[in-house]
């Protein structure tokens, strides 16, 4: 009876050894990781491109302020959309409202702020698989400044979703 219970509490430590290592093993090796040993080299053309910018409202009564902000959301969503980008692809993030302010000296010494004006950022994000349509139209975006429109635009970045199976 004495070695009966030595020999399971010795299969059960070898057993839980066992579990815990393997635990410890795919831990270190999580899913989705593409690991590779020496050097290898593809070409594959992107399939997805993701492009931001944003546009911004200035004015000092914070509520005319967003009115001309929604104008030049409309303004922003019809050029795309003309442009041949699908509606659903046209995401507009919240509004950052910013107070701006003149600092006040007096002798070389700060004594205060003055509210200036509200500054209002709207961005917009588009995401989209026609590559060359979303890039043909970042680089055109500055046509928005003849319509009244102050827009900021950032460079398209471009990924493949397939990677995994190259």
């Amino acid at each position: 009876m004495k070695y009966l219970v030595a020999i399971i509490f010795s299969i059960a430590i070898v057993l839980a050894s066992f579990l815990l290592g393997n635990a410890y093993i795919k831990r270190a090796q999580p899913v989705g990781v593409i690991s590779v040993t020496g050097s290898g080299s593809e070409n594959f053309t992107s399939d997805l491109i993701v492009w931001e910018g944003q546009f911004i409202s200035v004015f000092p009564v914070l509520k005319q302020a967003y009115e001309n902000l929604n104008s030049d959301k409309e303004t922003v969503r019809n050029y795309l959309v003309e442009k041949g980008i699908p509606s659903e692809n046209i995401v507009f993030n919240s509004v950052q409202t910013n107070e701006q302010r003149d600092n006040q000296y007096q002798n070389g010494n700060y004594v205060g702020s003055t509210f200036k004006a509200y500054e209002l950022i709207q961005s917009v994000k588009i995401e989209s698989a026609n590559v060359e349509l979303i890039e043909s139209v970042s680089r055109e975006i500055t046509e928005l400044l003849n319509k009244g429109v102050q827009f900021n635009s950032t460079p398209p970045r471009y990924y493949y979703t397939k990677i995994a199976d190259l």
